[in-house]
């Protein structure tokens, strides 16, 4: 595992987490989108591919209720974790605000939740981090939770 992967993110000398900014958190924005597409992608084939060969119907949506719920429960408790693989990568980090430790699951589903309700007002929720004190979203605020860079 690489040095980027590893807890607990560290902080500037003043004991402050340092907060990432808005094009760190872009650059993760756009790396998950770019995954979520991917496996959308990776399942519409692989539901063409089992319709149009031997699998019957019921199979086939099986497969691709399994795959939906595992697109939908991966992020969740990616969030909880930290952030996704890909976000960890480029060494933003999802942590409590107070404690700096990963957040869990169930903040990291209030976390998702909050962001659908972000993307549906023209995105207001995440340009929030713009001019808050904390660079914090709504999603984030609602999870009170921060970024930090590591």
């Amino acid at each position: 595992m690489s040095d980027a992967m590893h807890w607990p993110p560290p902080t500037v000398a003043s004991d402050a987490p340092l907060l990432a900014h808005f094009g760190w958190r872009l650059l993760g924005f756009i790396a998950d989108a770019a995954r979520i597409l991917l496996l959308f992608a990776v399942v519409i084939v692989a539901h063409a591919v089992l319709i149009a060969s031997w699998a019957s119907d019921q199979v086939s949506g099986l497969g691709v209720a399994v795959v939906a719920i595992a697109a939908i429960w991966a992020p969740i408790t990616w969030e909880g974790a930290g952030g996704s693989p890909l976000r960890r990568m480029h060494r933003a980090w999802i942590v409590d605000a107070t404690t700096l430790q990963p957040i869990g699951t169930t903040r990291g589903l209030v976390r998702a939740l909050v962001r659908i309700a972000s993307e549906l007002v023209l995105y207001l929720g995440y340009l929030w981090m713009i001019w808050d004190p904390k660079r914090q979203t709504w999603h984030d605020k609602a999870a009170r939770s921060i970024v930090v860079k590591r």
